[in-house]
């Protein structure tokens, strides 16, 4: 068999099976994005975005945040109230009793109400003041809100019942306003509102219930919509693009993320990822965000016991993940946002360790200083089982985005590869990206020995737009 050109599966999706033999492939800081109208090739691996500071509020954690009216966020950090205006202008509301662990936050127009699975505040937001509420018929211990037709709507207490607030006025609650999710006797884990339908999820179900006007009870239970799909996580309930996302768990397992198609749900996790998730010690304190950002809708799944971030690209079907890097210890950690919301046309996110809030910006490249190390691994080139012996690897790359000075300057690429499916792994090679407007410049690595069912893997820690087109190898078969 001659030499010849051979085009290597670069792109492509985290996909890392039980048996690495079989796929190998991780994704870490960059993400697939599918060429819609004719290129080059058919998909693109781009960079993550990078974090650029915006402001700092409070010590932290940023446990959630909400826009209202006018272009104003209410964010809660530690157990601090802040109302962050466009500019990053901020200015303390008060406080809640609690300074860990997320929050369930809704907002009715005039108020914003907050839960922290222990007791529930208003923010009047025209005096920026926050006030525990102390009707003694608010359900105490809910960490869900949601707001409905002008109804503050909670739950997630432990029991089977979701509460409604008085019309308009979240300061009252009545004892005798609540009702039961009845299509299973699973406790009522969370809920969320999208296009006016209420969707509450047990542990091992979901039902649909909608505003009707009942004078005795107003929302009341939509027809046969139930289903035996139930959920896993209260904070990984999230919609997007009219669909509702979640981490699901029922009867017969857990660890599967759906999407609700209508009243259908979709499976979208890999049995990739859902045998990652099998070996995590907890997925029940998973958090989950969404947003758009050129493009394309993301959900953002964080597991802070595993310490990691997986993110679901919605337009394109396809995961990857999302992690902050350690120089020091050279490790990688869950992402450090924790929430998401939007202030003017920025995209901001909230620290889970500290007040800081973060600029998600696609043209930056470190979190805020810090080294960002994106990871692609393929799965094995296989030559029908044949040790393969190879000549050379070039990368289809965006070349000559070196920066003017400091690191960057002069950016590398890092190979390394591994002859037994994943297992063990060679040292690391290096090649160049071209220095700034050096568009011509080739990312080639040569003499890289031989193998059979040969995974590759690339990486970069230079901060600059590492841009992925794909790969072609040269190399021989040999005949065994």
């Amino acid at each position: 068999m001659a030499v010849r050109p051979i085009r290597v599966p670069f792109v492509g999706p985290a996909y890392e099976t039980r048996s690495p033999n079989q796929s190998a492939q991780r994704l870490i800081n960059w993400y697939v994005e599918a060429t819609e109208q004719g290129g080059k090739t058919d998909f693109t691996l781009y960079p993550t975005p990078g974090l650029r500071l915006g402001a700092v509020v409070g010590s932290g954690p940023v446990r959630g945040a909400l826009e209202i009216n006018g272009g104003h966020v209410y964010v809660v950090s530690g157990p601090e109230v802040y109302r962050v205006s466009p500019g990053f202008v901020s200015s303390r509301a008060g406080s809640i009793g609690s300074a860990t662990g997320p929050v369930g936050m809704a907002y009715n127009g005039r108020q914003f109400l907050i839960v922290d699975g222990s007791r529930g505040y208003l923010v009047d937001t025209t005096a920026n003041t926050v006030s525990q509420i102390v009707d003694v018929d608010f359900p105490n211990g809910v960490t869900w809100a949601q707001y409905l037709d002008q109804y503050f709507v909670v739950g997630g207490d432990g029991s089977g019942r979701f509460y409604i607030s008085d019309l308009g006025d979240g300061s009252v609650w009545v004892g005798t306003e609540y009702a039961n999710a009845e299509g299973d006797p699973d406790p009522l884990i969370a809920g969320i509102v999208n296009y006016r339908d209420l969707f509450l999820f047990g542990d091992a179900s979901f039902e649909i219930w909608t505003n009707t006007g009942n004078s005795t009870f107003p929302i009341e239970r939509s027809g046969n919509a139930f289903g035996e799909t139930g959920c896993a996580a209260v904070y990984s309930v999230r919609k997007a693009l009219g669909d509702v996302f979640w981490l699901g768990r029922d009867r017969t397992g857990d660890g599967v993320v759906w999407r609700m198609k209508g009243y259908d749900p979709l499976r979208v996790s890999t049995h990739a990822l859902e045998w990652e998730l099998r070996q995590y010690p907890r997925i029940d304190d998973a958090i989950g965000f969404v947003y758009q950002l050129g493009g394309s809708a993301w959900y953002v799944l964080h597991f802070p016991t595993a310490d990691k971030t997986w993110v679901y690209n919605i337009n394109g079907s396809y995961w990857h993940e999302w992690l902050a890097f350690d120089d020091a210890s050279g490790q990688f950690h869950r992402h450090r946002s924790n929430c998401h919301f939007m202030l003017g046309r920025d995209h901001v996110v909230g620290d889970w360790q500290s007040g800081n809030l973060y600029i998600l910006d696609p043209r930056v490249y470190t979190d805020a200083g810090e080294t960002i190390r994106r990871v692609r691994t393929t799965y094995a080139d296989d030559a029908d089982l044949r040790r393969v012996f190879y000549a050379s690897l070039q990368l289809d790359l965006q070349a000559g985005v070196g920066l003017p000075v400091g690191q960057g300057s002069e950016p590398v690429m890092m190979l390394r590869w591994s002859n037994d499916g994943g297992h063990t792994w060679s040292n690391v090679r290096v090649a160049t990206m071209g220095k700034l407007g050096e568009y011509g410049a080739r990312c080639i690595w040569n003499r890289l020995g031989s193998g059979r069912a040969r995974v590759w893997e690339i990486s970069i820690t230079d901060p600059v737009n590492a841009v992925i087109l794909g790969a072609v190898m040269t190399g021989e078969a040999g005949n065994s």
